[in-house]
């Protein structure tokens, strides 16, 4: 296996556990309305839609390790709180 597909392995299961583990830390702040689902998904698509104009400003092990991770971390956290969400509205 050559390192590119490994590094994007193991990029996003680290953005993955990142998220779950904050999800769990902090399970007593976790989003209770739509409203606020959908203000963390438009606020999640905003900055993945933008992050692209930031990234030349810095170095880029610093735009990748840490805006993008943290771009990735946020969007994963709040596909995981909307599945929630959805989880919680379903019949049991």
């Amino acid at each position: 296996m050559s390192e590119q597909p490994l590094f994007v392995l193991a990029y996003l299961s680290g953005a993955a556990a990142l998220a779950a583990w904050v999800d769990v830390r902090l399970a007593d702040r976790r989003p209770t309305s739509w409203g606020m689902i959908g203000l963390a998904i438009a606020a999640s698509m905003l900055i993945d839609a933008n992050i692209g104009a930031v990234f030349h400003l810095t170095v880029p092990i610093v735009s990748v390790m840490v805006l993008g991770f943290g771009a990735l971390v946020f969007t994963m956290l709040a596909g995981l709180w909307t599945l929630r969400m959805l989880r919680s509205a379903m019949p049991a």
